[in-house]
This record gives C-alpha cells, structure tokens and sequence, in this order.
C-alpha cells in the first residue's frame, strides 16, 4: 500500500510491507549535470565491448580450427567474463546519474538502500541494530572531506547512517545520494522515528533508544585533528633548528599499495606474456579472417598498462621526499623513479596543511596524501607522498602546520585573496572609466590551452575510434559481416562522444567574455560557437565574487572557474578552464570596481 507520510513530500511515496516500510524517492533533478552519467555509461560500454569482441574472435578461433589448442581459446573467453562484469558497474552509475532515483527499505533488522534506472537494480544492506543517528551532509564530504562546487551541485547532499561504538566495524553506507538537503532532512527525520521500531527474530517489535538526526556540511566535519606523537615504527627522520625544522621521509618499500599494484601488475603481465606467446604459435590465417599481427596495437595496449603498474609501484616504493620549514617558507623536494621535483611556498600562500584523500582507492577505501591548501580562490591544492600511513600523515602534518604557525581549522572558508596586478601574458583588455566603472575584454583562451587537454583527449579518442573501425573491416571474414557491423553500429555511441568532445573543448577555447561595471550594475555577456549567455546584477544583488571549484576535475585536481555569488540563489560560473591567476585577478578587478567586501561569501 502506498501512501504519503506525515511531514515528508507528497514526491516521496511510502509504501507499508508486511515486516516494514519502502520510502521511493523521485527521479534526481540535476539539470544539465546528469550529462555526467555518460562517459561513465560510454566507459562501461568501452570496456565490457572491447571485452565481448575479445571473447568473440577466440570463440571464432576455436571454431575456426585456428586455435592449436582448443581449450587454450575456451581459457580466454572465460577470462573475458570478469572484464564484461566489471564494465557493468560503471554502466549502472551512469544510468542512476542519467535517469534513476533511490529508495529506501526498514525491513525486519535489515537497513537496505536500493538504486534502481529503469529494468537496472543494485542495492545494498546493513543491520538496523546498534543505529545511532543520521547524518545529513553533502555527498562528497560524506565520502572524502571535499568541498562540493556551486550550481545545482551545490545543495546535493546524502544521508549517512551511524552505529554505534559496539557497531562501529559496520561498513559504510550512503542512502539517497545526490538528492536536495531540504528534502533528505525530512527524510532523516521520518527514518529515525520508524528506526526505532525494530522487530527482533521472533517476530516482536521492541523499543529501541532515540536515533538522532544531524546535519554536517564539508566545512564542518572534517576539521583536521593533529596528532603530536610520532607514530611507533616510523623511520622519518626530523631535524630542528632555530629557525625551522627539517623533515627526511624514506622510501617506503614494496608494502602497502605500492606491493599491491606491484603484484597484480607482475599478475597483469603474466597473462599477457601468456597470451602472446600463443598468438604468435597460432596456425597462420588462411581464411580471410584477422590476423594476429593485426591485434598487435590492442595488445600493445594491455601490455602498456601492465608495465604502467609495474613502474608506477616501483616509483612509489622508492620515492622518497625531504620537507623543510626555513624562516617563512616551506621547500618541498621529492625524488624517484621518474625523476625530481622541487616546490617552494611562502607562509602567506599556505591556508592550511593537512593529510585528505588523494583521489585513489583500494577497496573502496580513500588512498590519503598531505596536502598543501593555499588560501581560497588561490590556486589548487597540492598533494605529496600519497600512500603512506594514515598516522604518519597525519603526524607529518601536525610538524608542518606547527612549525609555520598555522593555526587555521581546515574546512573553514577563509577570505579571497585579491590580486592586484594582471598576470604576464594575459591578454585580458581594461577599459576604466571615470565614475569607477570597469570593462573588461576576455578574447578566446586558444584551443589547447582554453579547453585543459580535452581537444588532445578527445583527437586522441576520435583516432583510436578510426583505427578500431579501420581494422575490424579490413579483416573482417568473407562473408562473414554481420559480426562487424554489429560491432561498427556500436561505435556510433562512441563517435557520438568523441564529436561531443571536439565540440566541448571548440566551445571552451574559442568563448569570448565581456564583463562591464556601470554604475550600480554588474553585466556579463559570454559568447562561443555553441550560443552565448547574458546576466545582468544590481550591486545590492551581489554577495561575493571569487574564484572557486567548477565541478570539473583534471588528474584529481579542481578546474577553477568565476563565481559571481548573488545574495538569493546559486552562483552562476563563468570562464572554467582558464588560467588560475588570470581568474584571480578578474575577481579582484569586479570585486574592487563593485565595492564588495573583502569576507567570506554566505
């Protein structure tokens, strides 16, 4: 029976089972955002595609006679099964992204959070008993600490349960991810009250103690708690001075993640060393089919992934890094397989230190680096020595922060920085005027750097798809085509993203922008070969103007964009991907030009 909860939304139905109670939620409404699902659904496609083609062409061998050993084929089409399996998840992300909605289950003892998208169901469960709250906290900082980006992103949130300490060894769970903070606090609270109703194995309902809801956003739980003792076993070595502190940080040898990625990279080239050795001994092609020498190119692929891991573990089990505090600036020197870099910051440009999530994980469990906060709007955040032991971080953190006197809670938005000065090489033209007005002339950024690698990315995507195509109809069998036009119809999709791309990154790097401060007004107009935008503000109407994350990321790392924050409703951002000081400076030149004060926007 279905039917409309006391306090919650008439788009929530609630639906009463014969041992508990189903809540559904509506579709997420994201906006243009849920276009993020696709290059997870084309990923997932991608892999479980390259993966049937694979279990394909040695089924074709095997029936062929071209296998010398039959059985040697059978191997490696049951070796393309995990493959297909694990492109499925990215596929079903997507699809929850694109067009799904969460629902919510308190059956019998069991807590069950259920993502469904159409025919696509997964869900997930855990005990009811030892519950202790809820909380209510954007979905990124519920999983990593991080600061989500504004738009419609902005105000999406989750909600997390907690057990208690006797429970504490549960593991996580997110319920009703990506949906409005507003509506998952009535959500929250309705969970709790019929949380508290638990009925045991015999069939009895029992009280159970209040379960409390609490709403956390990312500035609020995830303030950094320094840890003054050296953790036991640690073999950094620290040496202090009058005037700072040095810190030498070994290599950390083949444990950890970098043993692991060693081993299943030694694993991953194993089986490709199998795998070649018998395409090279298999019966040469005599009926038009493909031959091995033409999947030379997909198994240079794998092979380069497998030797990627190798020299990637290798680099992170000899690695090794000094840190230095002298006077007002921190030195930072790392050294390894690949080389040496060397970065240097004064105390000014330093928020905050402190260890957070590097972006990688390992069984569903962040990989934490230290990381070097610059102050808001300043730059992009830079990590170190990702891997290492969580205490030893933490540890290394607390030396840092404490011998540059930084005192500063992490998560606590600080001021802008302005900018005064116009960075070299920008070509960014000002136009004043008498009564403090400002014009400023922002002409396209350029494809390769306007659009942060994407136009190579997706060239780089666009070829790929051509030789793929090339080649499955160049050898294809005779009389034979029905497998590769099944195969030429499935590329569509991802020509489809790779144009998608190419025109993306023309946008990015051919816009222009206009930005004019006349009298009390605020008006932006930003053109490109895909349309263009006007927005117009009072000077009542603006709260703040900063630079800030756009949603964005490249190799882990935001891509800043201009934030005009508006007193009611959401920021509106401007101008992502350009440089990050250029943006800086804008800022400050609207900023200055408007009067808007110098403090954190609300």
């Amino acid at each position: 029976m279905s039917q409309q909860g006391a306090g919650l939304p008439s788009e929530i139905q609630i639906t009463e089972l014969a041992d508990g109670v189903r809540y559904r939620l509506p579709d997420r409404q994201l906006g243009a955002a849920r276009f993020i699902g696709l290059p997870l659904v084309a990923f997932g496609l991608c892999f479980s595609g390259f993966a049937v083609f694979w279990m394909w062409g040695a089924a074709a061998a095997v029936r062929l006679g071209n296998d010398p050993a039959g059985w040697f084929g059978l191997l490696f089409v049951a070796f393309g099964i995990p493959f297909v399996l694990a492109g499925l998840g990215p596929i079903g992300i997507g699809l929850f992204i694109l067009a799904g909605h969460s629902e919510i289950e308190l059956r019998g003892d069991k807590l069950r959070a259920i993502e469904r998208a159409g025919l696509v169901r997964w869900s997930w469960k855990r005990p009811r008993a030892g519950l202790c709250r809820f909380v209510v906290s954007t979905a990124q900082a519920s999983r990593h600490g991080t600061t989500p980006s504004v738009g419609v992103l902005a105000d999406l949130a989750a909600i997390r349960p907690e057990w208690e300490a006797a429970k504490s060894q549960t593991r996580p769970l997110l319920l009703a991810v990506g949906y409005q903070r507003q509506l998952l606090v009535l959500l929250a609270d309705e969970l709790a009250r019929r949380s508290q109703l638990l009925t045991d194995e015999a069939g009895v309902v029992r009280q159970v103690p209040a379960i409390q809801v609490v709403q956390e956003d990312a500035a609020a739980t995830r303030a950094f708690e320094e840890l003054a003792e050296r953790p036991p076993g640690c073999t950094i070595e620290v040496a202090r001075a009058a005037d700072g502190v040095t810190i030498a940080v070994p290599p950390v040898g083949m444990r950890q993640e970098a043993g692991c990625l060693f081993i299943f990279g030694l694993i991953w080239c194993g089986f490709m060393g199998v795998f070649s050795v018998s395409m090279a001994l298999g019966k040469p092609d005599n009926d038009g089919n493909m031959p091995a020498w033409a999947a030379i190119p997909f198994v240079g692929l794998f092979w380069a992934i497998g030797l990627g891991m190798l020299a990637g573990a290798v680099h992170m089990a000899r690695r090794r890094a000094v840190l230095a505090v002298v006077g007002d600036r921190l030195l930072v020197l790392q050294t390894g397989l690949f080389g040496s870099k060397r970065r240097e910051w004064r105390r000014d440009e330093i928020a905050d230190i402190r260890s957070g999530p590097s972006g990688a994980e390992v069984n569903d469990e962040p990989v934490l680096e230290l990381q070097i906060h610059p102050p808001l709007g300043a730059g992009k955040k830079s990590g170190l020595l990702s891997g290492r032991d969580a205490k030893e971080l933490r540890w290394l953190a607390t030396e840092l922060r404490r011998a540059l006197n930084l005192r500063t809670l992490s998560g606590v938005e600080t001021p802008f920085q302005e900018r005064s000065e116009q960075p070299a090489g920008s070509l960014v033209t000002v136009e004043e005027t008498t009564d403090g007005g400002v014009t400023l002339i922002v002409p396209p950024a350029g494809l390769w750097h306007g659009s942060r690698g994407l136009f190579l990315f997706a060239l780089v995507w666009c070829a790929f798809m051509t030789v793929f195509d090339g080649l499955l109809f160049a050898f294809a069998g005779k009389g034979d085509w029905a497998g590769p036009l099944a195969m030429g119809a499935f590329s569509l999709l991802f020509w489809a993203i790779g144009i998608g791309m190419l025109l993306g990154a023309l946008h990015m790097g051919r816009r222009r922008a206009v930005f004019g401060v006349v009298g009390d007004r605020l008006l932006v107009l930003q053109s490109g070969p895909l349309g263009g935008k006007r927005y117009e503000w009072r000077r009542d109407e603006v709260a703040d103007i900063r630079t800030g994350p756009s949603g964005m990321a490249v190799n882990q790392v935001p891509v800043l964009e201009l934030q005009v924050h508006p007193r009611s409703g959401k920021a509106i951002g401007l101008l992502a991907g350009r440089d990050d000081a250029e943006l800086q400076w804008l800022a400050t030149m609207l900023r200055r030009s408007l009067g808007v004060p110098i403090e954190p926007s609300p």
